[in-house]
This record gives structure tokens, sequence and C-alpha cells, in this order.
């Protein structure tokens, strides 16, 4: 890989070179030994290169002085730099102050004739000089190239590219690279030249050139060394064997522009998916000096004038108690908006704090409000998305763009904040006021985290790896094209063909159990996510009627099983005599991670049984606020933050029993650290059991882990066979329970004719089967009809639940019963709307428990209840419900409606008697009893 810049502070290099050496790419990465040694450098990467190789070359400094070219020659008297202007200006001064001090002490004539001599010469050589660099100034900014070169006039008018050559030749001559990645448009002539010059030698690496930016519209000062840059790019286009660029209308552009056949592969420079969590020890609002209330405006990156942060200034004075601060050096631009902020009155909302390292900015900027991006309108701008985009994204803080058409598009169609128009103050002041004062719903967003997973470092960055190995290998390695070919497919919502699953799986579990053997965290957890990414699916598991897990975890789980321990799981394993009082007096802590809706049953019952309970969640942020799932992994591996494990170490101090809900990401955190005598006891509902996060949970400091359906126990106990500490947890079975009264209303006869579904829009409710079910009982009365019940499939819902939700109507419309079937919308009044319902379905694929089916039934309407496909290895309903509820098949359900709604009578007596069942299974003191002896275990 090269580059022209010093590496340091190119995030987009450093994750390119860091990714592919984790990758397996022997990575040799050149940058400019110049740019390091002499511009003020943001701060690179935490850990910058991982295994990658950093060569800095030096700029030969004959052949740097010919950059100044014609111009220089035109005007030799003209200085070379503005540091060199400066020393002559501040030598003259010097004279001028030194020739008052001797007029005034008494000097001698000739020594004051000296100085006087001095002075003029001086001052005489930098009048001349000033005027020389003036017009070679003017000319190199306002002159177009003398075409005496025609084709190859950009070496005489971009010398800076010869510079890069000369200095980066020998490296990449004695590397001999099969592969030459050209960063940004100044890398690639060196980049084809030395192909070029390797194939003369025997064999030409293949190049690729990466295309930052659209080069022809980018705004630079020196028109002539534009141009010649311009025509460099044009020159060797041609010959490169492909192309990156970010963003779909950076490649529209270059293929027009130099007719490139095969469309550039898009590489946006998002962020690795930790880049929220990374640990700080800055804080935005502290470096600026804000308190945690006031609203705060961010914008990261360079402060120019085409910037637009002039914009922003002039319209706080609309936006009182609003801050704006610029991550960004200090400069002569950020010192005029400090003075035309001073002249508007809001001086004190000002602030500029110094960058921070590449990966560490998303964490960084996490505390302020909104993410601002006020660039003007030029060609390049509008033409791409700036990384901040993603940052401010990964930050999950809203954003607030001007209308520069890529970035303004992106933001609109993700739904991520506010377009306004750029240079417009008072528009933007309109959009801020906007979003502060519906923050809520501008902020929901960004609790997806599906929707971070899409815009990180590490989805983006898998597709170059392949066009690496296609280029060099001229197809990629059978079993990477399998894994990438897997995860395409699942990332469409579909099941990949058997083959790339097994070879797919075979890979990356193989690249996971190498990296076990290194120390590199970032390589460890990349392979890590592939893996999970390609076995726990949601297309695989979820959106389906099947799942290779629930019908045999041992085999699928063969290979899984077989990779190295991951080093966060090696725990101790914990007897059960922990010295926990009596409940009553004993501290309960209920946790759980966004969701705690079945937390107010279980403070009941221990409250009941004489325990101080409380409530804590996780992603909260006055607790601890959103974990990914890259964190998740990386604590498996043995990484914990400490503000995380520091939130934990508190709630096991301060509790006698940890009760976890849903053995999913609160468990592995709760787990995280050692409880000391803290009980932990986990509940699992029914999803965790497809998910990597029940591998991540250390089940050796669990004491108690808690089903709601005896088959769901079963399948989780041959999933976790050979996890460390597993066999040591006891395992209780306890259904979930209810207040059954509420649901006692009143029904009409013409209920009996309603079937319904409860939350028909998740996939595992397979609403197509009731559809078809309510056909097959239309051919015999044609009153039925059904209710979907739940609203309909989001939008920006995943690929497999949106296929699922067509699929549905689809059926509808081929059973012709689009007049029989009604769809509502989710409702907090479920025995509301129970009261009309006749016949309660159960036609999932899957359930632990269904609680839904349970209300119906306690409402008096009959329970059809098919035989759950996804557990039929488990026989799952039939260990629930009585045996007479439990249908195999559509004739059967078919049948068993028909007989138990054939009159009215018969209807309200099977109602009465599902109702009866209900309440002695799943009564209120079912459950505050079974958690009564739980808790007493150990006191």
């Amino acid at each position: 890989m090269i580059v022209d810049n010093s590496i340091t502070g190119d995030s987009r290099v450093q994750k390119s070179a860091r990714e592919m050496a984790a990758r397996g790419w022997d990575v040799t990465l050149i940058g400019n030994q110049n740019a390091a040694a002499t511009r003020s450098q943001a701060p690179g990467f935490s850990d910058e290169y991982g295994e990658a190789t950093v060569v800095w070359a030096a700029l030969p400094r004959a052949t740097a002085f010919t950059t100044g070219n014609r111009f220089t020659l035109r005007h030799p008297m003209a200085f070379r730099t503005t540091q060199d202007q400066g020393r002559s200006r501040r030598r003259l001064d010097w004279l001028t102050l030194e020739l008052q001090q001797e007029f005034g002490s008494g000097a001698s004539r000739p020594q004051r004739l000296l100085t006087q001599v001095q002075r003029k010469w001086v001052g005489l050589m930098y009048g001349l000089r000033s005027r020389a660099t003036k017009a070679r100034d003017k000319g190199r900014k306002a002159r177009p190239p003398v075409r005496v070169h025609g084709s190859r006039q950009w070496r005489y008018d971009e010398p800076f590219l010869a510079d890069l050559e000369v200095a980066y030749a020998d490296t990449i001559d004695s590397a001999r690279p099969d592969l030459i990645h050209a960063h940004d448009y100044r890398a690639l002539p060196v980049a084809i030249r030395a192909a070029d010059r390797l194939a003369r030698k025997g064999k030409r690496p293949k190049v690729i050139y990466d295309a930052h930016e659209f080069l022809p519209g980018v705004v630079m000062q020196d028109i002539t060394r534009h141009r010649g840059a311009v025509q460099a790019e044009a020159e060797y286009v041609p010959s490169v064997d492909a192309v990156i660029t970010v963003s779909d209308q950076v490649a529209d552009r270059l293929m027009q522009t130099h007719g490139i056949t095969e469309r550039p592969l898009l590489v946006y420079n998002t962020p690795m998916l930790d880049a929220s969590n990374r640990l700080m020890t800055r804080s935005l609002r502290t470096d600026a000096g804000i308190d945690a209330e006031s609203p705060v405006l961010v914008y990261v990156g360079a402060a120019s004038a085409l910037r637009g942060l002039d914009t922003v200034i002039e319209a706080l004075p609309q936006l009182p108690g609003v801050h704006f601060v610029t991550v960004s050096k200090e400069s002569p631009y950020i010192a005029s908006l400090r003075s035309k902020a001073a002249t508007l009155g809001v001086k004190e909302r000002f602030h500029r704090v110094d960058y921070v390292a590449a990966d560490e900015v998303s964490a960084y900027v996490a505390d302020a409000t909104i993410g601002i991006s006020p660039i003007l309108h030029t060609e390049n701008h509008n033409l791409g998305i700036p990384t901040k985009f993603f940052e401010y994204l990964h930050a999950r803080i809203p954003i607030l763009t001007s209308n520069i058409e890529a970035a303004a598009q992106w933001v609109t169609e993700n739904q991520l904040g506010l377009v306004y128009t750029a240079g417009d103050s008072e528009g933007l002041a309109s959009a801020v006021t906007a979003m502060l004062t519906d923050l809520e719903r501008f902020s929901a967003r960004y609790g997806d985290d599906s929707l971070l997973e899409s815009w990180s470092w590490e989805k983006q960055h898998g597709a170059v790896d392949t066009l690496y190995r296609r280029l060099t290998n001229g197809e990629p390695d059978v079993r990477q094209a399998s894994l990438e070919r897997a995860l395409r497919t699942l990332a469409s919502g579909e099941i990949p063909d058997v083959q790339d699953q097994r070879l797919g799986s075979e890979l990356a579990l193989e690249s996971l159990a190498q990296s076990m053997a290194g120390s590199d965290l970032r390589a460890q957890t990349d392979r890590l996510i592939r893996a999970q990414d390609l076995l726990f699916h949601r297309s695989l598991h979820f959106d389906g009627t099947r799942s290779p897990l629930a019908d045999d975890p041992t085999s699928y789980l063969a290979r899984w099983s077989a990779t190295p321990p991951m080093p966060g799981l090696q725990s101790t394993t914990r007897g059960h005599d922990a010295a926990a009082p009596a409940v009553a007096g004993m501290r309960v802590t209920v946790l759980g991670y966004s969701n705690l809706a079945w937390a107010p049953p279980i403070v009941e019952a221990a409250t009941a049984a004489g325990a101080t309970v409380r409530v804590i969640d996780l992603a909260d942020p006055a607790v601890h606020g959103p974990v990914s799932d890259r964190v998740l992994a990386q604590m498996a591996l043995g990484k914990v933050p400490e503000a995380l494990a520091e939130v934990m170490r508190t709630i096991h101090d301060e509790s006698d029993v940890v009760w976890v809900e849903w053995a999913e990401r609160a468990a592995v955190i709760a787990t995280a650290v050692d409880p000391g005598t803290t009980r932990i006891i986990v509940r699992l509902h029914a999803y965790e059991a497809f998910k990597p996060a029940l591998h991540y949970v250390q089940w050796g400091r669990v004491s108690d882990l808690v089903f709601v359906g005896p088959h769901f126990r079963d399948m989780v106990d041959a999933t976790l066979a050979t996890s460390p500490g597993y066999g040591h947890v006891r395992r209780h079975v306890i259904p979930l329970w209810f207040d059954l009264d509420r649901f006692s209303r009143p029904k009409s006869d013409d209920a009996r004719f309603t079937l319904a579904l409860l939350k028909w829009n998740n996939a595992a409710k397979d609403a197509p089967w009731a559809v078809e079910l309510l056909a097959r009982v239309r051919e015999t009365d044609p009153r039925y009809r059904l209710l979907l019940i739940g609203g309909d499939v989001p939008d920006n819902a995943a690929p497999g639940l949106a296929t699922y939700s067509v699929r549905t109507k689809q059926v509808i419309a081929e059973t012709h019963t689009d007049d029989a079937v009604e769809f509502l919308p989710s409702t907090n009044d479920v025995p509301g709307i129970l009261a009309d319902v006749g016949v309660i379905l159960s036609s999932s694929v899957r359930e632990s428990f269904h609680a839904a089916l349970v209300e119906g039934a306690a409402s008096g309407a009959v329970p059809v209840v098919r035989d759950w496909p996804l557990m039929g290895r488990w026989n799952g309903p039939r260990r629930l419900f009585p045996n007479e509820w439990v249908v195999n098949d559509i004739d059967q359900g078919a049948k068993r409606i028909l007989a138990s709604t054939a009159d009215s009578d018969v209807w309200r007596a099977s109602g009465a008697a599902a109702r009866r069942a209900v309440d002695e299974r799943f009564g209120p003191t079912s459950g505050t009893d079974a958690i009564a002896r739980l808790l007493e275990l150990d006191s």
C-alpha cells in the first residue's frame, strides 16, 4: 500500500492496512517521512497498524526543490517558503529596533552607519523578494499551464509526483509485491510506473487505485498543479486493474471521466464496530468546559471557509444556550471564527478542542447533542460522504447536514437527521431548533445496532479481501468465495447453499482458531464476529420454518465446539455454598438490557417472599448505556471495558442475588466479572438459544438457569454441552405465570367465528399457515375470519422479515381470503381485543411458551396449537399444554376449529375448559411459589 501523506491521521489508510494484515495478507505500507516530520498531524489510531509493516520514505531534497518548477525559475528572488519570508521580516523588524536603540544609547557614528546600511539592505531585499513571491504565487494560482509537452505536461506542472516516485521506488521494487494498493491520486502514477518497471523484470503486480475523492472537482489554490494532477490521473487510470472509491456518485463520475467499464468497488470510510466503546481519558464536554445539560453541536475535521463553519457561528445568536465545538487544529481560520463569534456576542459558546486518535472520535463526541456538517457546495463536496458522518452515526448522535448532494441523500434515506440549505444560517438555526425540540424522536433511530453494523468498517472491507484474491489468484479461494457468498445470501434474507454454509463455516472457524494463538485482539474480534455472523445469523434461525441449530445442535456446533476456548471464558466453577441470607431481607437485583417486559412478575414474587428488590437496565445511559456486539465478543476474548466492569462490580457488591432477564447481553455482562458471593440466576426465554451471546456467558459463575418451557431446556442442554462450567449450573423449568382474571370478559356469539393470531409481524409466528388454516375452515363455513394483530412489518425491517411480510400477503391473495383477513395494529388493550375472539391460534414454527396463546385461552377462546415444527425434536407444545390443543397439520387444525365451534354451547364449553387449564397451570400462585423456592435454595 502506498500513500503520499504521513499515514498518521489518515484513518482510511490505517484501517485498510490493519484489516488486510488481519486477514492474512503480508502488508507493507509506505508513507511520506517528510510530511510526518514537518506538518502538524492529527493523532492516528491508538493501536495504529496491527500486523502491517510500515515504512516512511524520505523525499530526496534535490527533487523536492523542483516543486517550484517554472514559476521558481521565472522568479528566482522569491522566498522559497513562508517561513523564509517570516524570518526575513523579523530580521528587518529587529534591525529597526536596534537602530532606535543605538541612537538612544550613544553608540558611535560608524556603528550607527553600519546598522543603517544593514537595515536599508535588508529592507530593500525584503521588498524585492516579497514582490517576486507575490508575482510567483499569482502565476501559480491563475496562469494555466503551457502545453509545450502535450499529455506529458503534468511532469512539469506537478513534479511532487516525481518526488514520490524517487522516494518510494527502492522500497516497492525490493518488496516485489503481488499487488499495489495506491491510496489517493498522488500514489497512482507511482504505483503504475512501479508495476511497469517490475513487469520488465519478470512479473507485473496488479494495481488498485483507491480514489478518495473526485479529483477534477477538488478546489485547489494552485490551478497549475491541480491541472497537472488531473492529467496524471487521466493518463494512468486506464492502466489499473481495479478501482475502489467512496460513494456511488464518485463512482459514476470516475466511470464517465475515464471510461472505466468495471464499476468501482464502494468502500465507505466507516468506523470499526467498537468505535463508540473506546475507553476514553478525555471528554468533549470536559475539554470544552461545557456542562452536562447544555445542547452541543459538534463538528469534526479540517476547518476552512469551504467547510461552512461561519454559517454555524452566524446561527448561534438564534440558538440561546447552544454551544458549538470544533474538533480541529488551531489555525488563522479558527481565529477568524472566534473574532466573528465575539462580534456576534456568542464567543463564550464557541469552542475548539484538539484532535483525538482517529478510532476514538466516535467515543469522544458521543456526549454531544448533534453532529453537524455545514460544508458548502463544491463539485467534490457534492459527490462524497465525509468520514465524520459515519463517526457521528457510531457516536449515536443525530446528524444535521447542509444539502450537499450525496451526504444529504444518505442522511435522509437512513432517517438519521435533517438537511438545510448550505450557507443559510437561519435555515440551520431552524433545523437545530426542530431537532432539539423532538430530540427523542431523532435519537430513536440510533438504538438499532444493525444500523451500525451495516455502516461499519468490518462490513465494508470484506469485499476488498475478495477483490485482492480475485486479482492475485484469478478467482478467490474456494472456501473464501463460499464464505463471502454465504454471508451475502444471509444478509439478503435467504438461506445459503449447504455447500457454501459448510465451506464458509469451516474457513471462518479455522481462521478464528488460528487467531487465538496470537495477541491481536482486533484480528481475533474480527474473525470471531465473522464466524458468529455465519453460524448464528437470524436468516438461518429466526426467519424461516427450519433451523439447523434446533434440528441437531450437537452436530451443527461440532466445529464451533472444537475451536480453542476463548480466553474470557476460562472462569473457575463456583460451588453452591455461598452464605446467602434468608429470603426475608435478601437483596435481589433484577438485571436486564432494554427488554425488561417480564420483570414485574419476578419483582412481585420476590417481594412477596420477603426480599428487597430493585430493577436495573444496563442499556440506560444513567447506568452504562449501549454495549455493541463487538464489545460482547471482546469480552468473550477476555477484554472487559473497565467502565462496564466497574458497573457490574457495584451491582454485585450491593446484591445477594442478581436475577438476569434473557440469557443474552445482560447475562454476558453480569458474568464478565467475578460476582464473589453474589448468586447469579439467569432466565432464558427463547431467542437467546439461537444467539452467539449464549456462548459468551461465563456459565461457571451462574448458579441457576431458569427455562420457561422444558423443550428449550433440552435444546439448550445439547447446545451448551461442551461450554465451560455449564454442567455445574442447576436447571429449572418455571413456566410464565399471569394475572388471568383481567382477560375474563363476556363474548358475543359472533365471536366464535373469529380466529386471531397475535404479534403476526414476527416471522416465527408463520402467519401464512394461519391464513391457509382460515381458508380451509371457510370451505365449510364462510363466516370465519382472521385477525392478524400487531401492525405491519416496518420498512427498515431485516430482509428476511420483509420477505415474510410479502409472502403473507401473497398467501392471502392466493387463497382469496382478502375480505376475511383483517390487520390490526398493536394494542395495550389485549383483553379488549380478545373479547371478540373465539379461536386463538399458535401457528408458530417455534415458541418457548407462547404467552399470547395463554392469554387467549384465559379469555375463553379455543386454543389451536400447531406442533411447532422447529421444536419437533424436542416435542414442544405437548409438554406445556393439554394434548387436545395440539394439531399436526392444517387438516387437523380445521377439524378442531369446526368441532369446537360447531354451535355456541360447544364453543363456550370448550373455551371454559381452556380457561380452567391455564388457571391450573399458569395462574399467579404457580410462579410466586416457584420463585420463592428458587430463592430459598442457598438460604
